[in-house]
């Protein structure tokens, strides 16, 4: 069952031509934070398919997932961490509201963990709001994001979420908006169960770097991500390569 599901999940890699620059659990943002902005897929669904290579103190663990985004201001993506046991990640984002450089946007992540071992089941839910602005004359957008976690077998209530995420460019009349420093910080995880990074103790730390989406053909683009997880804890330190490729028919 679990190479299955690791196969059907890096098989998707091939699937789709299109993808937004996501987090670890394959919606919209930053590192872990989601933002409150989707992939603009014009007046078509725009499909996305990409991958995460993660290693941290649990060892190597890969994420591969696939996103749609639909002209009505709506997300979804599907995402698999495999390590020794595999989760199922799916996500949903609905943009209500964008003007003057503003969005605000719910979401939330229904989470199959351990799947036929346990089969633990988990959900997180947010509101999250993402604003244009500069930083030093660079070109920066910022999220700030609030929500809850869920997980099967623990007590309610017991989990508020927050998280802030900030991504601006690094330089940018030199390397024209070619390079982001990413920075996130949050009691978030990308997952109720993460392979690495796990905000479940205290507050979690993250930076990397974004080669934001560049054409590679008229329709099709990608992007790559570097990151390191959980800078200042004492356990739980990870890091990320992540690409990504996008289509717009």
């Amino acid at each position: 069952m679990k190479r299955t599901l690791l196969i059907v999940g890096i098989l998707l890699l091939g699937t789709a031509l299109l993808v937004a620059e996501p987090t670890l659990s394959g919606t919209s943002g930053y590192i872990t934070a989601p933002s409150a902005e989707v992939e603009e897929s014009g007046s078509k669904l725009a499909i996305a398919t990409g991958y995460s290579m993660l290693y941290g103190d649990k060892g190597l663990a890969h994420l591969p997932f696939i996103y749609l985004s639909f002209p009505v201001d709506i997300e979804v993506a599907f995402a698999v961490d495999a390590k020794t046991e595999v989760d199922l990640l799916l996500s949903a984002k609905w943009r209500f509201v964008e003007t003057k450089g503003t969005s605000f946007a719910v979401g939330t992540s229904l989470q199959l963990l351990e799947v036929g071992d346990t089969n633990t089941f988990g959900i997180q839910g947010y509101l999250a709001s993402t604003f244009h602005h500069t930083l030093m004359d660079s070109p920066t957008k910022s999220s700030i994001m609030i929500g809850y976690s869920w997980k099967q077998g623990t007590q309610a209530l017991s989990n508020i979420d927050f998280a802030v995420g900030l991504e601006t460019m690094l330089f940018p009349n030199k390397l024209k908006n070619h390079l982001a420093l990413l920075l996130d910080f949050g009691n978030i995880s990308y997952s109720l169960s993460p392979s690495g990074g796990n905000a479940q103790n205290r507050g979690l730390v993250s930076v990397g770097l974004r080669v934001p989406a560049f054409k590679l053909f008229p329709s099709t683009t990608m992007s790559f991500d570097l990151r390191a997880l959980d800078l200042f804890d004492h356990a739980g330190r990870a890091v990320s390569l992540s690409t990504a490729l996008t289509f717009r028919p």
